[in-house]
């Protein structure tokens, strides 16, 4: 029959079967929209199942071709298979793409609720991270059909991979710190948050697959080499002296940093109830590494100089805030920052670290360095003091000694030490036998 001829009924839809193959037909919505199907039974029994091959009529798809995927769906019945519901199953299921949604979206603050993940590693790692897989073309795979292959191909892309630009006075421009590509240690943290979705996906049940970069080997981690120089440190502290009374929680803020090497937002989220000032001790509760610590707390040395930081942030405790480094501004409804008539209503922790950060390292002439290259600074200065690993790691609060192996070759004062030393020694011992040991005649000795 000429399936363009045929007419829509007004009432219903209408189905003409094909004389030949039985099951497949065409049918015509009261829209006159015209489609190929295959209606059959499952081999196993129940009910009965319509699968829509295609789109036919004029556009769409030759009723040879329909004929020939019926034949073959006629197959695939008789071998036991239900093509409909597979059909329908795949729909469900998730993109790569939809799966690290879901894992930002639903399960992290079910995780978080739960004690087993921590905010700041949310904020800090998986989201920034995962941005740059959910802007990955293989985003819009299966998550179910990514293999070991694709991820190889993902990690080198993501290795070549522009930074995110930011955004500066309303402009959206090139990012001026570092590399212009991501680091071996970004693509790094991509893989391992890519690792983590996909095992709580198949903890709860969403995922029935392997992990496809179970196993995935990573680039070796680079060594550390942006840190702050002595000249550098010396500039940085004349700035921060003089930038001190506009805006003294965040310069505080800064020198914490310097002084006990912690992540920014161990600081900058510091807590009253945290800081055991007779103590001196801080007992820092959400941390990076709280989860695989179980969940013990970061020990931070009150040394005196961050006693007396401490000291001074008493003067700008707020009632209701529980915070030592308060925020200054709140965010009304429209989420526009705007200084507050009465400061005792703010009750967040800093916010103005970036920009003030942008500000002092311009003025400071180091505007290569980021915030976090202070604490890279605390781990090489204490490399090159002499500390060893196990304590420069205890310092800077790493969970295991191949983060802190990065700073491993900054210690070149200690080599030299211990390389002058045993030359001493041989030298002397070699200068006495000279001075003192009978000389020889090797020719003429029998």
């Amino acid at each position: 029959a000429n399936i363009v001829a045929i007419t829509p009924s007004t009432s219903k839809d209408c189905i003409y079967w094909d004389t030949k193959l039985s099951g497949f037909g065409v049918k015509v919505t009261p829209a006159g929209g015209k489609s190929f199907i295959y209606q059959y039974r499952p081999k196993g029994g129940g009910n009965i199942r319509r699968y829509t091959i295609g789109k036919a009529g004029e556009h769409g798809m030759a009723a040879n071709e329909a004929r020939r995927q019926a034949e073959q769906l006629r197959s695939d019945v008789a071998n036991s298979r239900d093509p409909q519901l597979e059909k329908s199953t795949a729909k469900k299921r998730k993109t790569l793409g939809e799966l690290c949604q879901w894992f930002l979206d639903k399960d992290c603050p079910q995780q978080i609720k739960a004690g087993q993940l921590t905010d700041s590693t949310v904020q800090s790692s998986y989201k920034p991270r995962l941005r740059y897989v959910l802007e990955d073309p293989l985003a819009s795979r299966k998550a179910e059909t990514v293999k070991s292959s694709d991820i190889e191909g993902l990690k080198s892309r993501l290795l070549n991979r522009k930074k995110q630009t930011r955004r500066k006075d309303g402009d959206r421009e090139k990012s001026k710190v570092g590399q212009d590509t991501l680091s071996i240690d970004s693509v790094n943290t991509c893989l391992r948050a890519l690792h983590r979705v996909y095992e709580r996906a198949r903890i709860v049940g969403l995922l029935s697959c392997e992990n496809p970069s179970h196993g995935m080997k990573q680039f070796t981690s680079t060594a550390v080499e942006n840190y702050l120089e002595d000249d550098e440190i010396a500039r940085l502290a004349r700035v921060l002296s003089e930038q001190e009374p506009d805006s003294p929680v965040g310069i505080n803020v800064i020198r914490m940093a310097l002084l006990t090497g912690a992540r920014r937002n161990e600081i900058n989220r510091l807590k009253w109830s945290e800081v055991n000032l007779p103590g001196r001790l801080i007992l820092r509760e959400e941390h990076k590494n709280k989860r695989r610590d179980n969940g013990k707390p970061r020990e931070i040395v009150i040394t005196d100089a961050v006693a007396g930081i401490l000291e001074k942030a008493k003067g700008w405790k707020l009632e209701g805030n529980p915070y030592v480094f308060p925020a200054q501004y709140h965010r009304s409804a429209s989420f526009k920052y705007k200084k507050i008539p009465s400061v005792e209503t703010a009750t967040g922790p800093y916010g103005g670290l970036t920009r003030l950060w942008r500000k002092v390292r311009k003025l400071a002439g180091v505007e290569d360095k980021r915030f976090h290259d202070l604490r890279h600074s605390v781990g090489a200065l204490a490399m090159s003091g002499g500390l060893s690993l196990q304590e420069t790691g205890k310092l800077l609060g790493h969970r295991n000694a191949a983060a802190t192996e990065r700073y491993a070759h900054v210690n070149r004062s200690g080599h030299k030490r211990a390389a002058e030393a045993v030359s001493a020694v041989f030298n002397a011992i070699l200068d006495d036998d000279a001075a003192s040991g009978d000389v020889v005649n090797f020719e003429g000795k029998s």
